[in-house]
């Protein structure tokens, strides 16, 4: 998406696409606005809530699959299964891990920005002034 100025309608823009697609890409070409922030702020609640969602339904197939243990060979299959599950918990965290820092690192950057933009919109304005004061006089 590319946006400017949209902090009224860029949540409820993203949540309308919320998983249509893998990822959100949101362009801001300038806003003066909370904008950014907001959209980073929807893209961490989704990632967030997916994470959750993950989370929640693996625990439910843990008891779900404990559930049938109900002889020695059920229990050495699960403990089996056990084994392979925490791999794939451990893969899911660290990628989730890498994707939340790069979430935080995107947030980071779009912050860190604003300052350097305020610097610029008041180094022009004072131009501005500068001028019209010489031009009055």
């Amino acid at each position: 998406m590319i946006v400017r100025d949209e902090e009224n309608v860029i949540s409820r823009c993203l949540k309308s696409v919320q998983g249509v697609a893998d990822e959100l890409i949101v362009v801001d070409t300038g806003s003066k606005d909370n904008t950014i922030a907001i959209a980073n702020t929807e893209k961490l609640v989704a990632f967030q809530t997916a994470s959750l969602q993950k989370y929640a339904q693996l625990g439910i197939a843990q008891w779900k699959a404990a559930a049938q243990v109900n002889d020695p060979e059920s229990l050495v299959a699960y403990l089996t299964a056990q084994r392979a599950r925490m791999t794939e918990v451990g893969e899911q965290v660290i990628a989730d891990t890498k994707q939340a820092y790069q979430l935080g690192m995107d947030l980071l950057s779009e912050a860190q920005k604003v300052p350097q933009d305020n610097v610029a919109s008041v180094t022009a304005l004072t131009k501005e002034k500068a001028i019209s004061r010489k031009a009055a006089a």
